[in-house]
C-alpha cells in the first residue's frame, strides 16, 4: 500500500500569556489572529494564527509551567526527547533577523552554516525556540 500525501497542519506552543504571545507573533513575524477559543478538555484558551500556510495553535493552561532553561538552549536542548522546535524558511534571512533586531528580539543561535543551510535561532515572548533558514 502507497503512503498517502500529508503535509504539516500546524504548529502547537504553550505559553504564560495569550495576549502577549498574539502581539509578539502578530507584531514580530506578522502572524494574523483567525480564531480563538476555550477548550475545557485541556482547561485551555487556545489562539490560531497563520501566515503564509503555517498556522500556529498557541495554548494558554493558567497552570503552566515555564519551560526550562535547558529547554530554552538549541544546543542542549536536543538532550531531552520530544518535539524540539519549529522551523521557518525564508529567502530573505538576512532581512529578516535585521527586522526582528530592531524589535528587539534576541538572537540566540547565528549565523550558522549547516550543509546547504545558513541558520538562527530566536525565542519567542515565552521561550519558545523558533528556527529562521535560508537555503543556498
Amino acid at each position: 500500500m502507497e503512503i498517502p500525501a500529508f503535509w504539516v497542519r500546524h504548529v502547537a506552543i504553550s505559553v504564560a500569556d495569550l495576549e502577549e504571545t498574539i502581539a509578539w507573533y502578530r507584531d514580530c513575524l506578522g502572524f494574523v489572529l483567525i480564531g480563538r477559543e476555550y477548550v475545557p478538555p485541556v482547561e485551555a484558551e487556545v489562539a490560531t494564527m497563520a501566515r503564509d500556510g503555517v498556522e500556529l495553535e498557541i495554548f494558554c493552561h493558567p497552570g503552566s509551567s515555564p519551560m526550562t532553561e535547558e529547554r530554552k538552549d538549541p544546543d542542549r536542548d536536543p538532550h531531552t526527547q520530544g518535539v524540539k522546535h519549529f522551523c521557518l524558511g525564508t529567502d530573505h534571512l538576512e532581512e529578516l533577523v535585521a527586522g526582528l533586531r530592531e524589535k528587539g528580539v534576541e538572537i540566540v543561535v547565528g549565523p550558522v552554516r549547516m550543509g546547504s543551510n545558513t541558520l538562527y535561532y530566536i525565542h519567542d515572548n515565552s521561550g519558545n525556540p523558533i528556527e529562521l533558514m535560508q537555503r543556498d
